[in-house]
């Protein structure tokens, strides 16, 4: 197993595993060219909905959109939306 899978799936912060999720993705889409979020999504063993939505924190926490003092997931998600509107 891929050491970065090993450490994704021991990760229990949140921001943490969106972050390493987003590694793991672009990791495995330089080396494969049709890689899609489905192809992570059956890779990590998630919904393709799960990983689509951790994606888009990973990005939002890298430019700041999303407050790094957000406490969970569930809020960083309504916040994120809150901000699409």
């Amino acid at each position: 197993m891929h050491p970065l899978i090993e450490r994704f799936q021991k990760e229990t912060d949140w921001k943490d595993k969106c972050l390493l999720l987003e590694i793991i993705h672009i990791k495995f889409k330089q080396s494969r060219r049709l890689w899609r979020i489905r192809d992570t999504a059956r890779l990590l063993k998630l919904s393709v909905g799960l990983v689509s939505e951790d994606l888009q924190l990973a990005r939002a926490l890298t430019s700041e959109q999303i407050d790094n003092n957000v406490k969970s997931r569930n809020q960083a998600i309504k916040s994120l939306r809150g901000k699409q509107k």
